[in-house]
């Protein structure tokens, strides 16, 4: 098996890599939350390239959650969020391995 080091998936992921550290380097919260977004938009194309849907449907839970935490601190939003991603799992999650990027 060849590793493809360049290919659309993988340099997506390095995109999402750089945007995630660049997020903790932050010192502005509203900056931080911007970087988190991009970081987990990047990750629903990579693993939409990858063919991994219960890692696209965590991503989109994590980059929802991002987007609506520079508008709210409501724990009901919060609540939400977490019933949905559960939900994702329950209707996605074939095997234990699914599970991964949920609980992440």
């Amino acid at each position: 098996m060849t590793i493809d080091w360049f290919s659309p998936a993988q340099c997506v992921g390095y995109a999402a890599f750089v945007l995630g550290v660049g997020s903790f380097l932050q010192k502005d919260d509203r900056r931080f939350k911007l970087f988190m977004a991009g970081e987990c938009l990047a990750y629903v194309l990579h693993f939409h390239l990858l063919g991994n849907p219960t890692a696209v449907a965590s991503s989109l839970v994590s980059l929802t959650r991002s987007v609506l935490a520079l508008r709210t601190r409501s724990p009901w939003v919060a609540a939400v969020v977490v019933a949905v991603n559960v939900a994702l799992g329950l209707a996605l999650a074939k095997a234990p391995a699914d599970w991964l990027p949920l609980m992440a």
